[in-house]
């Protein structure tokens, strides 16, 4: 899963998306603080509250942007859905974490596609194997 916060752009412009935008990056990295937080804790009690609140942030930010109220580019958004995955496998999720790491194939191809390849591709290659491997397997005869 992605472990680095989104950071804001030298860039920004002050618009009405400004505030939109600054709130995906607020619940984005609030998402990630919880859901770090979760992972490095023993109790099992707390580590499940933690991921529970790490799944409300993250969808939350995944709603402003499904909204097209915040127009994302593929990283943002493949760093979202591969940790929205990644902290419902930790839940013991695992049908939703498959529907999140199957929209991160998706989004792979597309990007593949269209040749727009950057940097940490291969992070979310890893995330999208258990999916791959699950296509691959052909039913018993």
């Amino acid at each position: 899963f992605v472990q680095s916060p989104l950071q804001l752009s030298t860039e920004l412009v002050l618009n009405p998306q400004t505030g939109e935008v600054l709130s995906y990056i607020a619940l984005y990295n609030l998402a990630l603080a919880w859901h770090l937080w979760g992972l490095n804790t023993d109790d099992q009690e707390t580590r499940d509250f933690y991921l529970r609140k790490a799944v409300s942030l993250y969808r939350y930010a995944y709603s402003i942007m499904a909204e097209r109220r915040v127009d994302v580019n593929a990283r943002l958004y493949m760093s979202l859905i591969c940790n929205l995955g990644h902290v419902h496998f930790s839940l013991g999720n695992t049908e939703e974490a498959d529907e999140f790491f199957q929209l991160l194939l998706e989004a792979i191809l597309c990007v593949v596609d269209k040749g727009n390849v950057f940097d940490n591709l291969e992070e979310f290659i890893s995330n999208t194997i258990p999916i791959v491997l699950k296509l691959q397997v052909a039913p018993a005869a």
